[in-house]
């Protein structure tokens, strides 16, 4: 009878390789690395309107403004969180400005010193899949068609040294890079549309001509780590091989 006798590193090296692989087949996806700053302007028109810059980061922030005498206002607040391997930014807000014939109440993305939109700087370290959901809308002065709420669209991802991979808009693949996150909620007067940026979709409730007594902001960016390829499992065939050249 043949007794079989094993190199001393021969099984610890097979196991250390299973577990090896074990690992890496059961991995999750690496956490991406997060960025997120900027800046909310929140103000109105007719003075005297309480305006505000209010600086946000990558946890989050909030910030707004109102016209002369509080009759309108407008606010943004930003949410930004992890959960597992998922990143989400989440901006919720409203506006309101009852005066139909003068002025407007705002709040948007905007430069650190001045009143003019510039989106939220987004950084992310690894390509990621994306989806949005949009459920914010702006209702219409009074008309001859009664109150008219409409869906819009006041927030827009754009690239910088980032790439958005997408065929509708909501779901998709952002690679590496920075992107501009640029935001905007408001009511405005019927003679004061000027100031609504084309990407906020206020287009169908600003054809009706009466301008924007209300608006609100619910949207979500959800981001997940796209996972990285697993560890080969080359050092298992020759495990294998050691094993089988010490029982032959």
């Amino acid at each position: 009878m043949t007794t079989q006798q094993h190199s001393p590193l021969t099984v610890p090296l097979f196991r250390t390789c299973l577990a090896f692989a074990a690992a890496a087949l059961s991995a999750s996806p690496a956490l991406a690395g997060f960025g997120l700053e900027g800046t909310i302007w929140g103000g109105g028109f007719p003075g005297p309107s309480v305006e505000n810059f209010s600086s946000i980061g990558s946890s989050g922030g909030s910030g707004g403004g109102s016209t002369g005498g509080g009759v309108g206002g407008a606010f943004i607040s930003v949410e930004a969180f992890a959960v597992a391997s998922q990143r989400t930014i989440r901006l919720t807000g409203s506006a309101s400005h009852p005066d139909q014939d003068n002025g407007y109440s705002v709040a948007f993305s905007s430069k650190a010193s001045s009143n003019s939109i510039e989106g939220f700087l987004l950084t992310i370290d690894q390509e990621m899949e994306f989806s949005i959901a949009n459920l914010s809308s702006a209702t219409a002065f009074a008309s001859g068609f009664g109150d008219l709420t409409t869906a819009i669209t006041p927030a827009q991802l754009v690239g910088v040294t980032g790439i958005v991979t997408s065929a509708d808009g909501s779901t998709g693949q952002l690679s590496a890079g920075t992107y501009r996150l640029n935001v905007f909620i408001g009511g405005v007067a019927s003679g004061f549309t000027d100031i609504v940026p084309e990407f906020a979709g206020y287009g169908d409730v600003l054809a009706l001509g009466t301008g924007v007594r209300s608006a609100t902001l619910n949207w979500t960016l959800t981001m997940t780590a796209i996972p990285a390829p697993g560890l080969t499992l080359f050092a298992i065939g020759p495990a294998l091989n050691m094993r089988r050249q010490r029982r032959s």
